[in-house]
């Protein structure tokens, strides 16, 4: 369930950073047409909108190309499987032999083949933080857990998203007000 959540969560992420990252482009676009602009600022724009809008397209690109709504939804469907295989074996605790034992190793198995699936090791991290009574470990090992978790994918897209609207409004304060005309 966590890498189900986390890639939907990165889809939405992303979808929000390029329809800023447009919305930026288009007020790039008309700029020079509210404000009396030197032909070199208007031909800068016009190269920095361009640059932002074959980013916007690699961006979405890749996106699509990651495929993460179809790799969350088969995260979920194999989550939901082997939670009905634990409680299975946790309300079968006490009385379940060696042929229940292998039944649902034999299960288990079958349903990572079936989904294939393989899970990051944030995805672990994220899953010990959550069921801390399963996986006792130190406060220190939980604290790097959590900072992994932080980390993964939350910083890199406040890096993109900072550097979109800085460079923004970068052009627009220091090149584009200072130049317009009277």
């Amino acid at each position: 369930m966590n890498a189900a959540e986390r890639l939907s969560s990165r889809g939405r992420r992303m979808a929000l950073l390029m329809v800023v990252a447009a919305v930026l482009v288009i007020a790039l676009t008309i700029l020079p047409y509210l404000y009396k602009l030197p032909t070199r600022i208007s031909t800068d724009l016009d190269v920095v909108t361009l640059i932002m809008a074959v980013v916007i397209l690699a961006v979405a690109l890749f996106q699509f190309g990651t495929n993460d709504p179809a790799a969350a939804e088969q995260y979920r469907r194999c989550g939901l499987e082997l939670g009905e295989l634990h409680r299975e074996l946790r309300n079968k605790a006490d009385s379940i032999d060696e042929n229940g034992v292998a039944t649902i190793r034999m299960r288990y198995d079958t349903v990572l083949q079936k989904y294939g699936a393989d899970h990051t090791p944030v995805d672990l991290a994220r899953y010990q933080i959550a069921h801390r009574e399963d996986f006792p470990v130190s406060h220190l090992q939980t604290a790097r857990s959590a900072a992994r978790v932080l980390l993964s994918g939350n910083v890199l897209y406040a890096i993109l998203a900072v550097a979109v609207v800085a460079s923004f409004f970068w052009l627009l304060f220091w090149h584009v007000l200072p130049a317009r005309g009277p």
